[in-house]
């Protein structure tokens, strides 16, 4: 058995530790994210996303905000690093982010926001923690659960989550941001087709006829 003095331990553990960081940092680039113009998509008096903006070497141009509770203005830049989702609560924003445009591109018709845009933002504060003083949307819980059978069911893998970057800003008073992509084979592995749903409901129904048929029969 090999014998390590404490200096050889003591230097092993600096070299371990360097090697995390220095691995974390590789997974962090920094970056500049610049929120667009608001969008005018009001939900229960705050601003839904997901929002117009820019962000250092990322190809997108929407948004949704992580974080209920900190600030950020419409049209200003921050410096900050990017990476990809890390931890349940980001899994599952990006599922979400995945699902509304699943359901159709950014819209400020106000059925669409009170539909889908309003409930999905305040499900994903609601995953990440940050409501704040802010009560739980009911509209929400929906999401909620299918980003969460999204994340137990193993859907979230780290192919589908490769196309999502987290801006994180530097000043920890400011909003953090998720990209917007959209993965339909994803999604619907979580949620039935309405043609499948359709289908079963029909083959329910066929069902109770001929239990039905074969009791007036008898």
């Amino acid at each position: 058995m090999r014998i390590f003095s404490f200096n050889s331990l003591s230097r092993l553990a600096v070299s371990l530790l360097g090697l995390v960081v220095s691995n974390a940092i590789m997974r962090a680039d920094t970056a500049t994210f610049t929120l667009g113009s608001d969008p005018g998509q009001t939900y229960m008096g705050i601003n839904a996303g997901p929002y117009p903006g820019t962000l250092t070497d990322s190809v997108a141009t929407v948004f949704f905000c992580l974080n209920l509770n900190l600030v950020s203005m419409f049209g200003g830049s921050y410096a900050g690093i990017t990476s990809p989702p890390v931890g349940q609560g980001e899994d599952e924003s990006a599922f979400l982010a995945s699902y509304l445009l699943s359901q159709g591109p950014p819209s400020t018709d106000p059925n669409f926001v009170k539909q889908y845009e309003g409930p999905i933002s305040f499900a994903i504060w609601q995953l990440m923690g940050s409501l704040g003083g802010t009560p739980p949307d009911p509209a929400a819980a929906y999401f909620v659960d299918l980003a969460q059978e999204a994340y137990n069911d193993g859907l979230l893998t780290p192919a589908f989550l490769a196309n999502f970057l987290v801006f994180t800003p530097n000043d920890s008073s400011i909003q953090s941001f998720i990209t917007v992509f959209q993965d339909n084979v994803v999604v619907d592995e979580v949620v039935p087709e309405p043609r499948a749903v359709l289908l079963l409901a029909s083959g329910l129904l066929a069902l109770c006829g001929w239990r039905y048929w074969r009791r007036a029969d008898s």
